[in-house]
């Protein structure tokens, strides 16, 4: 063959496919995280209009009774419209200095409320509720309320101020206030802390009161805060648990009953 007939071949040059892939990967991360944002905000913002709604439909003021039996005056909350709202409706929780002032739902299980709200739509907010086995006929030893920690401080968002030793350190914020159809009970916080995921603080009863007053003592040992309350075998405690900064974590508060009316 003659060099005036050779005709060289064409390289073929390999295009790569890595750079269209990062892009992708980029932008489908950039879409997920941006609809994961949105979501939160609105349904944030649905929780927000739904107490507003509550508190509006209860005219929601403590009204003031007297007390047939002490004669105190003691505040309490009309439930009739919030069982017509939702039957689960077993209580409203209140903390001073906090964004804790919610009524309390409970269902046959412990997963319902982690994503509906009070009017049982889905909402990743979910809501604050009691322990499914919890009776809340004055016999338990531990009632246990669950919620999410959002970042808002919604839902039980400010449990974790009992982390902050300032926040402890003051008197009205070390009380809990827990109305019922049936009464109003008021605890005082013994012990706040955060702990690894677990299920020893949610027990609910206990066969003997040595059992029980080990297991305050316990609690009492965890604390962040030395509250200086005086444990008593026959009063009962309520316990707030919600997720810390991960699923791995709890942020725990307890605090046991000083009053009841």
């Amino acid at each position: 063959m003659s060099e005036d007939n050779y005709t060289p071949k064409k390289k073929h040059t390999k295009v790569s496919l890595l750079p269209f892939f990062v892009i992708l990967v980029a932008l489908i991360a950039f879409f997920w995280s941006s609809h994961n944002i949105i979501t939160w905000f609105l349904e944030n913002k649905k929780s927000n209009e739904l107490m507003n709604d509550i508190r509006s439909s209860i005219s929601f003021e403590e009204t003031l009774k007297i007390d047939e039996n002490t004669k105190k005056e003691v505040k309490s909350i009309d439930f009739s419209k919030l069982l017509e709202k939702n039957s689960d409706t077993v209580g409203w929780i209140k903390v001073n200095n906090s964004k804790i002032n919610y009524p309390v739902v409970q269902s046959d299980d412990n997963s319902f409320y982690l994503t509906h709200s009070f009017d049982k739509s889905y909402n990743s907010a979910g809501w604050i509720f009691a322990d499914c086995n919890n009776k809340l006929d004055g016999s338990d030893k531990n009632i246990v309320l669950y919620g999410h920690h959002r970042k808002d401080g919604s839902m039980f968002g400010t449990v974790k101020n009992a982390l902050d030793t300032s926040w402890c350190q003051n008197k009205d914020n070390q009380i809990i206030t827990f109305y019922t159809p049936t009464g109003t009970l008021h605890y005082k916080i013994f012990s706040s802390y955060k702990i690894s995921a677990e299920t020893y603080y949610t027990q609910i009863n206990f066969s003997n009161d040595s059992d029980y007053m080990k297991f305050l003592k316990k609690l009492e040992s965890r604390s962040i805060y030395d509250y200086q309350v005086d444990l008593k075998e026959n009063l009962p405690i309520i316990t707030f648990s919600t997720c810390g900064a991960t699923s791995k974590h709890r942020f725990v508060i307890h605090a046991q009953l000083i009053e009841e009316s």
